[in-house]
């Protein structure tokens, strides 16, 4: 089956000077349980989104088309801004829906537009650091923890990411991404799976030696730190941080990783803005990629998958599921290449909770399975 990716966006905005535009929409809902009053507020909610959209709109789509059929889409509309001023023009009740007209005034001098696909906040997990060398670390035995957990930190402090601490687990043995270390793609798979996560960030710790002169010191900061596909398993960046600290040496027992005496040092204050540097380059590595979740369980047509409010997905979002093949894909020696992707249909959220939504399929014959996708973005 020929499958042909198609991506559009399509931005329209307002003038740049800041004024209130007055703008009329129209919203509706339905009267559930003879409760017409919630209906109607619901319906004024509605218009008054609509209102926010007219002003200024974003609408990013991703088709997925299969022998001129369209199969499923990707939809996101984001706008913000400040309504004020909501007058409801006209109100009827029919066929147990509440219909309204409003007029309100939008604010544009408080709109931003966003990038749908990076406004949702992926799942990122770190992973234990690979020491090459542990005789270099005896005054920091602990690095290897200390420094992606500090890495993690800075990254959800950008309010970009969900956090998932996973340094208590290591990558197999070897450099990651190397030939040495035919399975590392299978390795990531397994830890994206069991962390719930749809990136992994390790790395590697190349050189933190000192080397000893009779003037003056100089100890190296040099590491990678890669980013791995929690899908495909697939090597996606890899930053390299390569820096010589003249006049820095061992630590005492007291100087601990982050502690103020080690930040007040030569070598704390770099490998401070090194890491600084690299959660700004892993998030920006990042930004573009698409969303992705995994199916917890379906009940008929709804799919509950692992992804809520937290990640910032909202009611009415429409996202694209797939199915994986139930045996990965392997190359020469059997080496794994990640699971075949089939496009199933679209999904509507009708629910979100904290940690998790609920969807319902659009005219899908397939059904899906626990660990299968749910992806906004291609």
């Amino acid at each position: 089956m020929t499958i042909i990716l198609v991506v559009f966006s399509l931005i329209l905005w307002a003038p740049a000077d800041a004024f209130a535009r007055l703008m009329e929409a129209e919203g509706s809902a339905d009267i559930i349980n003879g409760d017409v009053r919630s209906a109607r507020d619901q319906a004024i909610i509605q218009a008054t989104r609509a209102a926010l959209l007219q002003a200024a709109t974003r609408v990013q789509a991703t088709s997925v088309v299969s022998s001129h059929e369209l199969i499923a889409d990707s939809v996101r509309i984001n706008a913000a801004g400040v309504v004020k001023d909501v007058v409801v023009l006209e109100e009827s009740v029919e066929n147990r829906v509440v219909k309204v007209r409003i007029r309100a005034q939008v604010m544009e001098d408080k709109l931003q537009l966003l990038s749908p696909a990076a406004s949702y906040r992926k799942k990122i997990a770190v992973t234990q650091f690979q020491v090459m060398e542990r005789g270099q670390i005896f005054d920091m035995p602990a690095i290897e923890q200390d420094l992606p957990r500090e890495l993690l930190r800075r990254m959800e402090n950008t309010g970009d990411i969900l956090a998932v601490d996973g340094s208590q687990y290591a990558a197999e043995p070897g450099q990651p991404g190397s030939d040495k270390v035919p399975d590392v793609a299978a390795r990531m798979t397994e830890l994206a799976g069991s962390l719930g996560a749809q990136f992994i960030i390790t790395g590697v710790i190349h050189d933190m030696g000192v080397n000893r002169h009779l003037m003056r010191n100089t100890r190296h900061l040099v590491l990678d730190v890669d980013v791995y596909d929690g899908i495909s398993g697939a090597l996606l960046s890899r930053r390299r941080i390569n820096e010589a600290v003249k006049g820095a040496g061992h630590y005492a027992p007291a100087a601990t990783f982050g502690s103020v005496d080690f930040l007040r040092s030569e070598y704390g204050r770099r490998l401070d803005g090194a890491l600084d540097k690299l959660a700004r380059g892993v998030i920006q590595d990042l930004h573009p990629l698409p969303f992705t979740a995994r199916v917890i369980r379906n009940e008929g047509d709804e799919v509950f998958f692992n992804a809520g409010t937290m990640a910032k997905v909202k009611v009415g979002d429409v996202l694209m599921t797939y199915q994986l093949a139930p045996m990965p894909l392997t190359g020469d020696g059997g080496r794994f290449l990640g699971y075949e992707e089939t496009p199933v249909a679209a999904l509507v959220v009708k629910r979100v909770q904290p940690l998790f939504a609920v969807g319902e399929l659009r005219d899908s014959v397939t059904p899906l399975k626990a660990g299968d996708m749910v992806r906004f973005g291609l």
